[in-house]
């Protein structure tokens, strides 16, 4: 999404005032590629729903209205892209969350004879073809490597918006994906279409004006007649032609599309010319949303109590933010951050602000969430019990500070081969302690150094700095915690999707989690939250109007009426309606809210 010039009531940055944004070494996240999203007959889906995105983007409606139905359908596009998984029942971002049943049960009405279809409109402004789809491209020109890499790069800056386009429907009973689409442009570019067994057939807009032959043909000398230049000819219109050599409908992310069969020699350009320039447009646009997708973080309803320890030392599995689990994951592994090599001690005054304290900087300050609670991160040497020195001195412990005479009777007392080894491990500690034993010293220090770390989270109370049990905090504390940690995030993807962001907190809580998705706005990513939450929604209108009067409170983040979409999701004779309510520059609606605004309280207050 452009930059837009800022508005009157917009601020500098307060560094004393506003949260710390450098808190991760990662790489700034990409902007979103996605900019909408149609829907079509799926799950309580049937005519096309439209969902324009924008940085924060709020579906409002009854239960089972067909919100929750708008998040899953990301969802099940990811499956389709990335694991071809065209009958999907459970989907990698959503894992356990959500269960689609497959798809004679989220087609919608069960009806076989319906095609799902899944749209996504694209800023191709942001596109960023992998390198090694890009090479495979640029190689497939055999001698022409440099002119095709420098035509590539002319196309890809005339690229500014695209679609790609899944549909699915059943074959002989059996689902299968219908067509691939892709458009660029506002003009088709070409579809694979499925068809029965092996067989695909393919379509090519010829007459699309980035396959124009005149754009790949070399230069007529100004002496050629006119009549005799390369020009488009009637023929270059839409082309389908059968590609036995293609067997999925979906194409090979990192390789061009073989085109031969299409049969463009005599229409004045090299064929493996515009066969390149098809596989970037074809291939790369998809291959662009593909990797979108992949990125998507999706945060359920349903948030689990966090575990006491994080035994997985490997990066949390995406799928787990859809429970919450990154969120404590993520936190517990990147409390360190660029000073993990230094002891916390020494590196408390010299280490940048990292997540974790963003996060308890949200958490506890009286003037945003201040849930009245805070977290510590703590890291622990594992070391095993029944190494000696380690037996030893959790044996000798108690008796350290008496006369060492007590300790040796209590070891004396024990017979046998036990009291043998004991008496073996208290001598050598003894030796330690007096300083005469420096090998044995040095085995205790190297077991220190290289015993394995597990990272553990306290929850604080804030008043008294005690630790407290997950238990006595109550469920808005844990289910808050991955919400606000998947917002403060600077690795957070294109579209963060949320569930009821605002399950089981208190109303003035839900009021801060209005500045907490705005303050996100400097980062370009969207937002996409299902809510009951009129609190979060008069937060954001408020901070638009303050915005524009120049009111806007210290510390607190501007937000402009073309950053916030509210949808209203409901059902309207059997079909689910989508109505966007647009927001002026004071914080009104410009458009009447379907049935009254929040109509039940004003039904109980009047």
């Amino acid at each position: 999404m452009p930059n837009d010039p800022p508005l009157p009531g917009s601020r500098e940055p307060n560094p004393e005032a506003d949260s710390p944004r450098d808190f991760s070494t990662a790489p700034p996240p990409k902007p979103p590629l996605i900019s909408a999203i149609e829907i079509e007959n799926f799950k309580g889906i049937g005519r096309t729903v439209r969902i324009d995105l924008r940085p924060i983007t709020l579906l409002f409606g009854r239960n089972s209205a067909g919100k929750s139905t708008i998040l899953h359908a990301l969802c099940y596009a990811h499956e389709i892209l990335h694991r071809a998984n065209i009958d999907a029942r459970k989907t990698e971002p959503a894992d356990a969350q959500v269960d689609l049943g497959g798809f004679r049960r989220f087609v919608h009405a069960h009806d076989l004879t319906r095609t799902v279809r899944i749209r996504f409109d694209v800023d191709l402004r942001q596109i960023a073809v992998p390198g090694p789809l890009w090479d495979s491209i640029v190689n497939s020109l055999e001698h022409k490597h440099q002119q095709a890499d420098r035509r590539l790069h002319s196309i890809k800056e005339q690229l500014t918006s695209g679609w790609l386009t899944l549909q699915v429907n059943a074959l002989d009973g059996a689902p299968r994906l219908a067509s691939y689409e892709v458009g660029v442009n506002g003009s088709l570019v070409g579809r694979i279409l499925g068809g029965h067994g092996p067989r695909r057939a393919l379509d090519v807009n010829l007459s699309h004006p980035l396959l124009d032959p005149s754009l790949y043909a070399p230069p007529a000398p100004a002496s050629t007649p006119p009549d005799r230049r390369a020009a488009p000819r009637d023929g270059w219109r839409l082309r389908t032609v059968d590609v036995h050599h293609i067997s999925s409908t979906l194409p090979d992310w990192e390789q061009t599309l073989d085109l031969s069969d299409l049969g463009l020699k005599g229409y004045g350009v090299e064929e493996d010319e515009i066969g390149a320039v098809l596989s970037f447009l074809l291939v790369g646009v998809g291959r662009s949303v593909r990797d979108e997708l992949g990125r998507l973080r999706y945060v359920g309803p349903l948030r689990a109590l966090p575990p006491a320890t994080d035994a997985d030392p490997e990066v949390a599995d995406p799928a787990r933010w859809s429970d919450g689990s990154a969120a404590w994951h993520l936190l517990r592994n990147a409390g360190s951050d660029s000073a993990a090599s230094l002891p916390l001690w020494l590196a408390a005054d010299h280490r940048p602000p990292t997540l974790l304290d963003a996060v308890n900087d949200w958490l506890a300050r009286k003037e945003r969430l201040d849930v009245g609670y805070r977290l510590r991160r703590r890291s622990v040497v594992e070391l095993e019990t029944d190494a000696p020195l380690v037996s030893a001195i959790r044996y000798a412990y108690p008796w350290l500070g008496s006369d060492n005479v007590l300790l040796r009777d209590r070891v004396a007392s024990i017979g046998g081969m036990a009291a043998g080894s004991l008496r073996s491990d208290f001598n050598a500690l003894d030796d330690v302690t007096k300083g005469t034993a420096p090998s044995r010293l040095k085995d205790l220090f190297r077991a220190v150094a290289e015993a394995p770390l597990r990272s553990t989270l306290q929850i604080l109370a804030v008043d008294s700095d005690l630790p407290v049990r997950i238990a006595d905090v109550g469920m808005g504390v844990s289910q808050l915690l991955p919400v606000v940690v998947a917002a403060l995030d600077p690795s957070r993807p294109g579209i963060t999707a949320i569930e009821q962001p605002e399950l089981h907190v208190h109303p003035g809580i839900q009021v801060e989690l209005g500045d907490l998705f705005a303050q996100g706005l400097d980062n370009p990513g969207v937002f996409l939250i299902e809510t009951h939450s009129e609190h979060l929604m008069l937060r954001l209108l408020r901070r638009i109007e303050e915005t524009h009067s120049g009111e806007l409170p210290e510390g607190r983040p501007p937000v402009r009426p073309d950053q916030v979409a509210v949808v209203f999701i409901e059902q309207v004779d059997g079909e689910v309606r989508a109505t966007r309510l647009r927001i002026d520059e004071t914080g009104e609606f410009r458009d009447r809210w379907p049935h009254g605004f929040f109509e039940e309280r004003d039904d109980e207050l009047f």
